[in-house]
């Protein structure tokens, strides 16, 4: 027996090769191995240093399922082939392959490889027979781990009885009943790596990555699990914080934004990325967040939104303050029905509002991660938008121009023209820039309805879990009715008795407005809401120190006497005091309402003045006795108010809609259920109320997002399906004579201000509640598309599809929802080319970095620079039909620069370069005008 007399007896290094080269290099017939592990960067160590000799691989794994041990081990290999950065790596596979068809190479592989009968199959020798003459045992698996980077340890054998032993175990375990060839798996696996992907498998492969949990968390029995459509958006939002530290969701009422933030919070927790969650919301939805949030195991402390502005020390705001003091990098913080931070400053300007001065250190400062949930991000303009916003951390890039479309100095960075704030322009297309914003995702019932639900003859539905939750059709109708007293009061307001010297006042953006109209203004209003509310109006006018309603209760100056006014206003008074209801036109239209085609259906009813909801009450429980009518404001000692929350409203809330508030009743409902409830906008956000089945809007709100919030209280999944109905009263007069003219197009006029404010306001819900048709039904919620009002009714199925009115990224989520089984048997390290419709190459990668984060790069190879591409922006490039054709280039070709872009990309950075990245698909696109100038040549 020849010693390798140079070779050390007992070799421990991190670089194993030495020791085999001179083995390898001598070997003139055969090489076998057996090893735990088996890695084609492995193989590539040994090559250069093989002749053609043949090699067998003994693979050993420790598995109970034989099938999935098949699948195991070829999925290991090339799991780390994907994560292989080297640019030769297609030329290693490539020699692999040769060998496998030449049959100079075979694998196989034992459950238990150990060749000398130890007692554990973790506990094996890997060795390396060289012409079944020499040895190397030890603990070296052929891997780039095993042979460069661990310290192993391999011993040269040198006595002819244990090289003999070796030889003879090696052959009985190649031969045994319980050895399976894997030569020919192996072989197929590596032809397909090797072939070109078609692109739309980079599409697919993308969006499945993107869009989908990788793995489903195992929690708590009674977790409310998201379903499809809330894990696209949760899968996004992840991104945007870890991304920018921030996003904001919108979210129609009913789509379960308290579920999708949880889970945001439980991922976030899994994956160590936080410790703790504050969350702030109004007090009404309290209930909801501490059950979501016990129910996935999570601590939160949740406090009310209104606190962040308060300045009285208590001890809700101590405890509020005493909570942000710990907030750290750990914390995500949640900010539901984010619309109410529209406004940044004072409604005067005087100052910015406490709830900014809080919450933006806690978010730039210490870096804490910030959620902002809303159904209603617009109200009056796009700076609403805007300053929800700038509580996210500013991380967008320098703007070139301020909101207003003004050049601006990047260098200044003044809370105005911060080039970091996100923002969107006060353009026509704002909708669709916002929606577009890297921190934005949209998200709409109709679009859910449209793209998630499944649809039968009896309606739609989504699945949660084994129940059905039914989406409703939806019925909208415009009710007409007449104001009392109209001769009356337009005399009054003809009369000139409510002018007043011109009163001074600075809006939110600092600008000074005068006016001399606005006490007028006020009793026109109220007026057009009840005369309950007309008389304490008109209250205000002849009391002996005259207070503005409103505006900080500012005294007025009036051009007529206290005596003159008592004189022409007290009459007025005391007709409205003692007028019937019977003569109020408008509640006498409401009434035969509920008497009538609304009999027998539990009815939501809202009001935009207290006195008129108690006015209501009132009546309704005197005129229509045996329907059960309550309520949220109650009278005491002269004064009209809101009853307090916990306690009074939560009850009526409870008694009216046991279904949808199942969770917040113990044992059985002990009062009767309430029949029709009668409230005003501090029951329009956050409550469920979706036991009944209508909304009357009996007064018209100040602004778009109030009427959509209201809707939102019914417009959501229900246990069977059914129809919901929205009736707005809108005004018109009797007789067309002259003094009425005036009064008339006023009232029109905020009418038509609020139809305008609802076209843009409605582009976030997709849900049109003013109409100009008698009535419009929807049959199903998909058919909602951003349609503007004045189409409603007539809106031809085109029309539907033109607009999208959510964040593109779903549109193409649905696409993955039809092709999910394709898209989860697809492997990773896929490779393609393909032509699109740009002038220049580009090309793209998606990795996934060892905590398994993904991480996509965008290239402009002919500049040779890397693109700060959107996630939207990204998925329109990659998108394509399942037969787009590959690009005529080689694999060859198109590994090569995909690779080297990608080390281009790891050399930026030395940290990056450390870690190791897998390798999930990529893409080389040509632009279509190659094809056809080389077309045009062969032609």
């Amino acid at each position: 027996m020849t010693s390798f007399s140079r070779q050390p007896m007992d070799h421990w290094s991190n670089n194993s090769v030495a020791a085999l080269r001179p083995y390898l290099e001598r070997a003139e017939v055969s090489v076998d191995i057996a090893t735990g592990f088996f890695t084609v960067q492995g193989y590539d160590l040994i090559r250069p240093h093989m002749s053609s000799v043949r090699v067998r691989l003994l693979l050993g794994f420790e598995e109970n399922d034989r099938e999935k041990l098949r699948e195991a081990v070829i999925a290991n290999i090339l799991a780390h082939l994907a994560g292989w950065d080297a640019e030769d790596r297609r030329a290693a596979v490539k020699e692999l392959v040769r060998r496998l068809q030449t049959g100079k190479m075979l694998i196989s592989r034992n459950e238990n490889i150990s060749l000398e009968g130890r007692v554990s199959q973790r506990d094996h020798a890997k060795v390396y027979i060289f012409d079944d003459r020499y040895v190397l045992a030890g603990s070296a698996n052929l891997t780039q781990g095993g042979l460069k980077r661990n310290v192993e340890n391999l011993t040269p054998v040198e006595e002819v009885k244990r090289v003999r032993f070796y030889v003879d175990a090696f052959q009985k375990k190649w031969d045994s009943d319980k050895t399976e060839d894997l030569t020919q798996e192996l072989l197929d696996a590596l032809l397909r790596w090797l072939a070109l992907d078609r692109p739309f498998d980079i599409y697919l492969k993308t969006l499945h990555v993107l869009l989908r949990e990788e793995q489903p968390l195992e929690l708590r029995a009674g977790y409310k699990y998201p379903v499809d459509y809330q894990m696209a958006v949760i899968e996004r939002v992840l991104r945007q914080l870890d991304q920018h530290r921030g996003a904001m969701l919108v979210a129609s009422t009913g789509l379960g934004k308290t579920v999708m933030a949880t889970h945001v919070a439980v991922r976030l927790t899994h994956q160590n990325r936080i410790n703790n969650v504050i969350i702030f919301s109004p007090k009404q939805v309290h209930p909801d967040w501490r059950h979501s949030i016990r129910s996935a195991g999570l601590s939160a402390e949740v406090f009310t939104r209104n606190l962040l502005d308060a300045s009285r020390k208590g001890k809700a705001l101590n405890d509020v303050e005493e909570a942000l003091k710990f907030v750290d990098d750990r914390y995500l913080i949640v900010i539901d029905e984010s619309q109410h931070f529209r406004n940044r400053v004072k409604a005067d300007a005087s100052a910015l509002r406490r709830s900014f001065k809080r919450l933006e250190p806690l978010v730039k400062d210490r870096k804490a991660l910030i959620l902002l949930l809303t159904a209603t991000p617009y109200s009056k303009g796009v700076s609403d938008i805007n300053n929800q916003l700038k509580i996210l951390p500013r991380t967008a890039p320098p703007a070139q121009f301020d909101e207003r479309g003004r050049g601006v100095l990047w260098q200044l960075l003044d809370d105005k023209q911060s080039p970091y704030a996100w923002r969107v322009l006060e353009e026509k297309d704002f909708f669709e820039k916002f929606i577009r914003l890297p921190v934005a995702t949209v998200i709409s019932t109709s679009q859910v309805a449209r793209d998630y639900a499944v649809k039968v003859e009896a309606g739609s539905y989504i699945e949660f879990g084994e129940e059905k939750r039914w989406l409703p059709s939806v019925d909208i109708h415009p009710v007409t009715s007449f104001l009392p007293l109209e001769q009356a009061i337009a005399g009054l307001i003809k009369s000139g008795v409510f002018a007043h010297a011109t009163l001074k006042y600075r809006d939110r953006s600092g600008l000074w407005h005068y006016t001399n109209t606005r006490v007028r203004s006020l009793v026109e209003y109220a007026w057009s809401s009840s005369p309950a509310t007309l008389v304490q109006t008109l209250r205000y006018v002849v009391a002996d120190k005259p207070l503005l309603e409103g505006q900080g209760k500012k005294e007025v100056e009036y051009l007529t006497s206290l005596k003159a006014r008592r004189k022409l206003i007290q009459p007025v008074i005391d007709q409205l005091e003692s007028l019937s209801t019977s003569a109020d036109p408008k509640y006498v239209v409401l009434k035969e309402l509920l008497a009538g085609q609304l009999k027998n259906k539990k009815v939501l009813v809202f009001c935009e003045y207290l006195p008129t909801a108690l006015y209501l009450e009132n009546a309704l429980r005197r005129d229509l006795p045996l329907l059960t009518i309550s309520s949220t404001i109650e009278e005491t000692k002269g004064t009209i108010r809101q009853r307090k929350f916990e306690g009074d409203t939560l009850e009526l809330i409870k008694r009216f809609a046991p279904v949808a508030n199942a969770d917040k009743i113990s044992g059985k409902l002990k009062k009767i259920e309430i029949d029709i409830l009668i409230t005003t906008n501090a029951l329009s956000t956050g409550v469920n109320l979706q036991d009944a089945s209508v909304v009357i809007n009996y007064d018209m709100p100040w602004t778009p997002d109030v009427l959509i919030q209201r809707a939102g209280r019914v417009l959501r999944m229900w246990k069977e399906p059914r129809t919901v109905s929205f009736y707005t009263f809108v005004y018109d007069f009797g007789p067309a004579e002259p003094h009425l003219h005036g009064v008339s197009k006023r009232i029109r006029e905020r009418l038509n201000r609020l139809l305008a404010r609802t076209e843009q306001a409605q582009q976030f819900s997709e849900l049109p509640l003013l109409s100009k048709e008698d009535s419009v039904r929807y049959k199903d919620l998909g058919d909602l598309s951003r349609i503007k009002v004045e189409h409603l009714g007539k809106a031809s199925l085109e029309e539907l599809e033109e607009f999208t009115g959510t964040s593109p990224f779903l549109d193409h989520s649905r696409i993955l929802l039809r092709h999910q089984s394709e898209a989860s048997s697809l492997g990773t390290d896929l490779t393609s080319a393909r032509y699109y419709s740009g002038k220049r190459p580009q090309i793209y990668l998606l990795l996934r970095d060892e905590e398994g984060k993904p991480h996509f790069l965008h290239c402009d190879e002919k500049a040779n620079r890397f693109l700060s591409t959107t996630e939207d922006d990204l998925f329109d490039l990659l998108k394509c039909n399942p037969t787009e054709e590959v690009a005529a280039l080689t694999a060859d070709e198109v590994e090569m620069r995909i690779q080297q872009m990608f080390r281009r990309w790891l050399r930026l950075d030395k940290k990056r370069s450390e870690l190791r990245f897998e390798r999930i698909c990529g893409c080389l696109l040509i632009p279509r005008s190659d094809k056809d100038d080389l077309t045009a040549m062969i032609n």
